[in-house]
């Protein structure tokens, strides 16, 4: 995490990703060594508000405040032709307004779409990309956190791959961490107390299984199951009190 001071004091440190979750207040000389950054090579997503300078630099037009309104229009996003691989099919944001471009440039493509609580109608672009910096046209809402989790993990993807890499053994370190069992192993010894538990057994056999997919050529793929079989190792676990 950065705040101003770093930025001006250090710069961004090359080789690093910049995530500017919701930064609506950034001043001219941090934008100048965002700029830097970007200049050297560097890659970042920003969220919701977008100032000129970037916006111009992005090739994207006036980003105008609006309303969800009565359709909430900003109910999920859904990809594109043109998303990164490995994004979800579909992301819950429920995003009570959004910013939305009045023009995208030649330098960009429109990468995601908001689309309404109908679960058809597509209001506009929510993640618009270019070769060297992505935006989202609101904050990340809570819920939904996996999706979450790989949608961003596909932006960031797209501009360094190697994060899968490096994400995928992480994630698998969480998907079997309790207070009373900590592996596979552990949590078949922990729910079979009293009785023999089949859920418990499978959930831990699907964990062994894709200790050995974190080199796979689909990455994502192994990511959502690992999600997933978080889930089902939570529920086994919670069920053996």
């Amino acid at each position: 995490t950065l705040d101003d001071e770093d930025v001006l004091k250090s710069g961004i440190p090359s080789g690093e990703f910049l995530f500017c979750a919701y930064s609506p207040n950034l001043q001219d000389d941090v934008l100048a060594k965002i700029g830097e950054f970007l200049d050297a090579g560097g890659h970042a997503l920003f969220c919701y508000y977008l100032p000129e300078q970037i916006r111009a630099r992005l090739g994207m037009g006036e980003a105008v405040y609006t309303a969800a309104g009565v359709e909430k229009r900003f109910t999920s996003v859904r990809p594109t032709g043109a998303a990164p691989r490995g994004m979800p099919d579909s992301v819950a944001q429920s995003s009570w307004n959004a910013y939305v471009l009045d023009g995208v440039g030649t330098k960009a493509r429109v990468a995601a779409n908001w689309v309404a609580a109908d679960g058809r109608t597509r209001t506009a672009p929510a993640l618009v990309m270019t070769d060297e910096a992505a935006w989202f046209g609101h904050v990340f809402t809570g819920g939904d956190a996996e999706s979450k989790a790989q949608f961003l993990l596909s932006v960031i993807g797209a501009y360094d791959p190697t994060v899968w890499a490096r994400a995928l053994p992480r994630v698998l370190e969480q998907v079997c961490r309790f207070r009373f069992a900590a592996t596979p192993e552990e949590l078949v010894a922990f729910v079979e107390r009293e009785r023999p538990s089949l859920a418990a057994r499978l959930v831990a056999d699907d964990i062994l299984r894709l200790r050995n997919r974190t080199a796979d050529s689909e990455p994502w793929r192994a990511f959502s199951q690992l999600t997933r079989l978080r889930q089902r190792a939570k529920n086994a676990y919670l069920r053996s009190f």
